[in-house]
């Protein structure tokens, strides 16, 4: 059987930051669990670090997607969208 949990921007919905971490930990623990997430989220800083297949959209249209940590070490990714 599969599964797909949805997660919509749970850093905007959930504004105090234990409870983001809270979320994420879930989120991780749905994952070992074999259970597919699509995770909208704009804080990249924690979306990045929790996806196994990642997707950056801009104004509608993906513009990166990658697997592993190829847009964590971006620096494209880093500069207009973590703001590093």
């Amino acid at each position: 059987m599969a599964l797909l949990f949805e997660l919509n921007r749970p850093y905007v919905s959930l504004l105090l930051i234990f409870i983001v971490n809270q979320v994420f930990d879930e989120v991780e623990q749905i994952k070992r669990e074999h259970i597919a997430i699509l995770l909208v989220e704009r804080d990249l800083s924690h979306s990045l670090s929790v996806a196994n297949h990642r997707y950056i959209f801009e104004n509608g249209r993906m513009v990166l997607d990658s697997k592993g940590d190829v847009l964590l070490n971006n620096k494209l990714v880093k500069e207009v969208y973590m703001g590093i």
